[in-house]
């Protein structure tokens, strides 16, 4: 089912990737909070109460300001690979986007800077060549457009 939807990419990962890169990833903790210049970065996929919950930049106000509020200063999150920021009563709701499958624009490696000594943070994009990596997803999953999709989207 994964393969179908996604493509070749996990096997590949798999297959390149050492058991204990493997092990690594598979028990890696669901959250991380880390202490920087005084700073409570809590570091999670989905969302402080959920890691499978998608939350996106227009997701209810309720749900925004309840992971924004999860005890840290930042909570960095991922999984929709929308780049976007929430600032609520008790802290910063961050995710950076995706380097690799942005969902607004294909092409674009979303990223963020944390200014830690200032708390001042820069929503950064990169554009970035997509024509190999689309050619070898067409050459290993022909019948999958899904990815080449993602990556060409909203791209004139």
């Amino acid at each position: 089912v994964l393969e179908k939807k996604y493509g070749s990419g996990h096997r590949e990962a798999l297959k390149k990737l050492s058991h204990l890169q493997t092990d690594t990833l598979i028990n890696a903790p669901e959250k991380l909070l880390l202490n920087i210049d005084g700073l409570k970065i809590l570091m999670c996929h989905g969302s402080p109460t959920d890691a499978n919950l998608y939350l996106y930049p227009d997701s209810h106000i309720e749900i925004l300001n309840l992971a924004s509020n999860a005890g840290a200063d930042f909570v960095l999150i991922g999984h929709s690979h929308y780049q976007f920021m929430h600032i609520g009563e008790n802290g910063i709701l961050l995710n950076p986007g995706s380097v690799g499958q942005s969902r607004l624009t294909g092409g674009l490696a979303d990223w963020a800077i944390i200014e830690t000594k200032n708390r001042v943070v820069q929503l950064r994009s990169t554009l970035y060549d997509t024509s190999a990596l689309i050619t070898e997803i067409v050459h290993n999953d022909p019948d999958n457009d899904y990815l080449s999709s993602i990556l060409k989207r909203n791209r004139n």
